[in-house]
């Protein structure tokens, strides 16, 4: 029986697959999730990371003087998976969709603003 390889260096997406734009990445391995929890979450357990910014008033002094956050991930990564259930969800890397008009660090920043105003 021949194993299921999710494709590799980025493809354009499989239009039979729902994209997701809001992909965090793994800097070290590649592994793709799309919550801020499950990043960490891996981000911890594989490779120890602390997250520096811890919550409290303190975080919100820092994201009002613009400091940046060193993260071992890539966010706005686009991404697709081929099952929604059961084993072998894991998400693959794709291309952004033709007709994406921003590139996904605008988004990102763009949803980041929000963010920032609403809190």
């Amino acid at each position: 029986m021949v194993e299921l390889q999710p494709p590799t260096h980025g493809p354009q997406p499989l239009e039979q697959l729902e994209v997701f734009a809001d992909g965090r990445k793994c800097n070290t391995c590649g592994y793709i999730v799309r919550t801020d929890e499950r990043i960490q979450r891996h981000c911890r357990l594989q490779y120890g990371w602390i997250n520096p910014w811890k919550r409290g008033p303190k975080r919100e002094d820092r994201q009002r003087a613009g400091l940046a956050l060193s993260r071992p991930w890539t966010e706005s990564v686009h991404c697709q998976r081929f099952f929604t259930h059961g084993r072998r969800q894991e998400y693959f890397e794709v291309q952004a969709p033709r007709g994406s008009s921003e590139a996904p660090e605008q988004v990102a920043t763009k949803w980041e603003q929000a963010r920032l105003q609403l809190t």
